[in-house]
């Protein structure tokens, strides 16, 4: 999967929307991402982009428990739903500015 792929995916999940409708913008989602700490990177990548379970998705994280990994994911999505970041990663939102 492509970083556009994966920032399409990363923008409609974390604003729970089926579809960008060309509104993220990759290079500002990315930007966003990396201020997340690597656990939750590694997290969102093995969940969205690898398309991993939890279960594996725990696995990979040193094998917390699959609660854990789930709760690491949702909290990286709650992070990235922050008025801050939306700025950041929506093409309407940096027009505006």
């Amino acid at each position: 999967m492509t970083d556009i792929e994966y920032a399409s995916k990363i923008y409609c999940r974390a604003f729970s929307v089926n579809s960008d409708s060309g509104d993220a913008d990759t290079s500002g989602i990315l930007e966003v991402l990396s201020t997340l700490d690597t656990r939750e990177q590694l997290a969102l990548e093995s969940y969205i982009r690898h398309g991993k379970t939890y279960k594996q998705t725990a696995l990979l994280l040193d094998g917390v428990s699959n609660e854990t990994a789930r709760r690491i994911v949702q909290k990286a999505l709650l992070k990235l739903r922050h008025p801050y970041n939306l700025r950041n990663m929506s093409l309407r939102a940096v027009a505006e500015r």
